[in-house]
């Protein structure tokens, strides 16, 4: 069987793509902050449930202190806090856009393309009918830009993409020192398969990321996928030189090296990886690729053996071990490696012809 048929180094992780969870470092604008001391004062007596309680003097009072409880990574607080103002505020639209931005981050939805489906059936209506409240206050309220950057996340869990896209594109306005609305706008056009776009749009979350790898990481993603491996290696070099001790992205370095031509760098940024995460299979896989493509067989068993000895190690793994194993003569070797490939994804059409290609007479 021919070496060509190994399969080649996964990013690591299951998608070839990340998106961080709300950074929340906008606030209300015009809102004035009340101070602490104010409304997170412990009440004097029991406040019987669905009671309102409102120690603030304006409405705008209330939306500062329940932005700052989200800010604080305080989402059910916040939400509390919003039911128990009077009946009047928590009809204004304001009010129940920011108890939208809450009530969001509680259902805490996974931030994928069309990942709402994953949700119950009244999770998924109650985003649905968050998407026009927050479109509503979006359209008088444009510099508000965590609401852009939630409407975005809402849109694109929700399966809206297009839209998705330009609600980010209006978040990266409302706030140009925050790479996130960018590197989320990216994702939806990936998905939407837009990679020139998704790579522009990657290239202005670089310029406000600062020390944050992620982007660069991002980036080097889109433009390996777009098949320019030499400059996914300057991008995903930088997230290394931003992030130098995380594991995956040294792999990441590595597969684009891999795929440029320079196997020997690919091989010590996988060791590196490797080195700084024993127990990911990913990685451990992606170096044994390495070393069988330089011939370094034993070293390259030895590597596929334990990552495939992993909990979580994909079928690819097992199938480059089985096809090692094969180049070493051990036919029955190759023939188990192949048959728990198939068992962990029997519709892996590969798999199953190097399994095939054994069982025929």
């Amino acid at each position: 069987m021919p070496r060509d048929d190994l399969r080649g180094p996964a990013l690591s992780r299951a998608r070839s793509f990340r998106v961080r969870r709300l950074t929340l470092v906008s606030v209300l604008v015009g809102s004035l902050m009340l101070p602490h001391a104010v409304w997170a004062q412990p009440s004097r007596g029991r406040v019987p449930p669905g009671a309102s309680v409102h120690p603030f003097s304006t409405v705008v009072e209330a939306i500062a202190a329940a932005r700052g409880l989200l800010r604080d990574g305080r989402p059910a607080a916040a939400v509390t806090l919003l039911d128990r103002q009077r009946p009047a505020w928590r009809r204004t639209p304001d009010l129940l856009a920011t108890r939208g931005l809450a009530r969001f981050q509680l259902l805490a939805p996974a931030l994928e393309p069309a990942s709402a489906r994953a949700l119950s059936p009244a999770a998924q209506r109650e985003l649905a009918a968050l998407e026009p409240t927050l479109t509503r206050y979006g359209s008088s309220h444009p510099d508000d830009a965590l609401a852009a950057l939630t409407l975005g996340r809402l849109r694109m869990v929700l399966g809206t993409l297009e839209t998705a896209a330009s609600a980010f594109e209006a978040a990266g306005r409302a706030d140009p020192r925050d790479p996130t609305p960018w590197n989320d706008r990216a994702m939806v056009l990936v998905a939407m398969h837009q990679l020139p776009e998704a790579e522009r749009s990657l290239l202005r979350a670089t310029e406000r990321s600062g020390l944050d790898p992620e982007p660069w990481d991002n980036l080097g993603a889109v433009r390996l996928a777009r098949g320019d491996a030499r400059s996914a290696v300057d991008a995903f070099r930088r997230a290394c030189e931003l992030a130098p001790t995380t594991a995956r992205y040294r792999s990441d370095l590595g597969a684009a090296q891999l795929a440029s031509g320079s196997p020997r760098d690919a091989i010590a940024s996988f060791e590196a990886a490797a080195a700084a995460s024993p127990g990911d299979p990913v990685v451990l896989g992606n170096l044994g690729y390495a070393l069988s493509l330089g011939d370094r067989l034993d070293a390259a068993l030895a590597t596929l053996r334990r990552a495939a000895a992993l909990p979580g190690h994909s079928a690819s793994i097992e199938d480059n071990l089985g096809l090692v194993l094969l180049r070493q003569g051990d036919r029955a070797g190759a023939r188990e490696a192949f048959q728990r490939a198939v068992a962990l994804s029997p519709n892996d059409a590969r798999a199953r012809t190097h399994l095939d290609s054994l069982n025929a007479p």
